[in-house]
C-alpha cells in the first residue's frame, strides 16, 4: 500500500463507527503499511505525562504506564516541537521502551526512533512514536506526509475523546431521565403497566 492510500484509510476511520481503542489499532496498522518500525505507540498528553492509546510491536505491560516528559528527554523533545523529530542513532538520550520491544536483544537495539507531536489547533494533544532496528528506516521518509499522518492522527484523538465523552453525557442523561419518571410516578402516585428498556433505563 501506497501512503497516500494510508492517509485515505485513516481518514475514512474517521467517518466509521468504531470504538476508540479500534480506531488506534488501525491507525498503528496504516502507519505499519507505509513506515517500516519494529515497533510504535500512539499516546494521548494528560498534564506532564504521555499515556498510550496504542502500541504494536511492544510489551503489552507499556499500554499501563504513564510516560512522564520529565523523565524521557525524547518524548519531551517531540512535545516541545511543531514538526517531526527523527532522531540520530548516536543522540546518546535513553529511548523511552528500551527493553519493551519485541525481538530486543543486546545485538538488535534501536537505532531509528521517529516522534511526531500531535496538535488540535494550537494545542498539543498526544504523539506518535516510532522505533526500528535499521538505522536507516525513516531516513526517506517525506515530511509532509509525516506532518499529514500527524494532522489525521490528532484527529482521530479528538474524534474518538469527543465520541467518548458524548457517550457518557447520553449515558447520564439516561440515567436522569430515569430518575425524572420514577419521582414524577412517586409523587403522583401513577404506576405503569408494563415494561420497556426506556421505561427501565
Amino acid at each position: 500500500m501506497n501512503r497516500l492510500s494510508a492517509l485515505a484509510d485513516i481518514a475514512l476511520d474517521l467517518t466509521r463507527s468504531l470504538g476508540a481503542a479500534d480506531r488506534y489499532d488501525r491507525l498503528l496498522k496504516a502507519l505499519g503499511r507505509t513506515i517500516p518500525y519494529d515497533a510504535a505507540a500512539l499516546m494521548r498528553l494528560e498534564k506532564d505525562a504521555l499515556t498510550p492509546l496504542a502500541a504494536s510491536g511492544l510489551d503489552p505491560a507499556v499500554m499501563g504506564r504513564r510516560f512522564r516528559l520529565s523523565e524521557h528527554p525524547r518524548l519531551d523533545i517531540v512535545c516541545r516541537s511543531r514538526e517531526p523529530v527523527l532522531f540520530p542513532p548516536d543522540t546518546g538520550l535513553p529511548d523511552p521502551f528500551e527493553g519493551a520491544i519485541a525481538g530486543q536483544t543486546l545485538t538488535a537495539r534501536i537505532h531509528a526512533c521517529l516522534g511526531c507531536p500531535l496538535y488540535i489547533g494550537d494545542d498539543l494533544v498526544g504523539m506518535l512514536t516510532a522505533d526500528a532496528f535499521d538505522p536507516q528506516a525513516f531516513a526517506g521518509l517525506d515530511r509532509e506526509f509525516l506532518k499529514a499522518l500527524s494532522a489525521l492522527s490528532a484527529a482521530e484523538i479528538h474524534t474518538a475523546s469527543l465520541l467518548d465523552a458524548l457517550e457518557r453525557d447520553a449515558a447520564h442523561q439516561g440515567l436522569v431521565a430515569g430518575d425524572l419518571m420514577r419521582d414524577a410516578q412517586l409523587r403522583q402516585g401513577v404506576q405503569l403497566i408494563g415494561r420497556s428498556a426506556p421505561i427501565e433505563h
